[in-house]
């Protein structure tokens, strides 16, 4: 039998990755809608998908929020609280640290606020992501075209 606490983790856990399969149906709705106004951003974005564990926190294991209560900030310690993501870490989110900005970054990843996480910007920061790091790792291919009067030679490396 399950002990209250285990029960609650149970729904917890639920309701995380209930979060993070609604978030990754809009990022894959959001792609399919860019692609016709910016064919390059969806296609960067789709490509970084598989390269991403958690399409909440994008990997970065942080997310931001307001601090809770309301004078929080009269401590001059900031205004947002830096915390673990709940959907990597399978439970309630832990708090890290406090900050004064919530242009927040974590390797070279932005750390998104909660009222900041929507499809358009997971996209298009998955595709600065895909740019930025994982287009390094893909095959390039040069082709070299030399017109020589009525020869066409081409060098494909």
């Amino acid at each position: 039998m399950s002990t209250p606490s285990q029960i609650k983790e149970n729904e917890l856990i639920t309701q995380l990755t209930w979060l993070k399969n609604i978030l990754k149906e809009e990022v894959v709705e959001e792609i399919e809608c860019l692609r016709k106004d910016a064919p390059k951003v969806a296609e960067d974005a789709e490509a970084c998908i598989p390269q991403i564990a958690c399409i909440f926190c994008l990997d970065t294991v942080r997310i931001i929020r307001d601090r809770e209560f309301e004078f929080a900030w009269f401590d001059f310690r900031g205004e947002f609280d830096l915390l673990t993501c709940p959907v990597c870490t399978r439970k309630q989110s832990n708090w890290i640290s406090c900050l004064r900005d919530k242009n927040f970054h974590e390797n070279g990843r932005r750390v998104f606020h909660q009222c900041e996480r929507n499809a358009n910007t997971v996209v298009v920061e998955l595709a600065r992501i895909y740019n930025s790091e994982y287009r390094s790792n893909a095959a390039i291919i040069k082709n070299e075209i030399q017109i020589e009067g009525p020869k066409i030679s081409i060098n494909n490396n």
